[in-house]
C-alpha cells in the first residue's frame, strides 16, 4: 500500500488520499443540462477507509473546474502530499 499515488489523474477527474491515506476525494466530471444552457462541474465525494474498503461519506460538492477543486483541496493540510504530486506531475496543466 505504501507505494500507492496520492493523486491519480484521469477520465476528466481525480482521486487523492490524504498523507494517511485514511481519507479518499474522488472528483468527476458531470455536465449540469439547464434550458437554455449546459456546464461542465467538478463533483467531488468523500470516503473514508474502514477495513480493506471505503466508506462514502454524506458530503458532496461541486466546482467549476479541476484546478478549482484543488485549490480548495489546498486548504486542508492532510492532503498536502496528493497536492505536491499532482504539482510535480503537472497533471493540472
Amino acid at each position: 500500500m505504501t507505494g500507492e499515488p496520492y493523486a491519480i489523474v484521469a477520465n476528466h477527474g481525480a482521486e487523492l488520499l490524504d498523507n494517511s491515506r485514511t481519507l479518499k476525494v474522488v472528483v468527476n466530471q458531470v455536465t449540469i443540462a439547464t434550458e437554455p444552457m449546459e456546464r461542465d462541474v467538478y463533483i467531488s465525494r468523500y470516503f473514508v477507509r474502514e477495513g480493506d474498503g471505503w466508506v462514502m461519506g454524506i458530503d458532496v460538492a461541486a466546482y467549476p473546474s479541476l484546478r478549482d477543486f484543488v485549490s480548495a483541496l489546498n486548504e486542508i493540510p492532510e492532503f498536502s502530499k496528493a497536492i505536491k504530486q499532482l504539482e510535480e506531475d503537472g497533471d493540472l496543466e
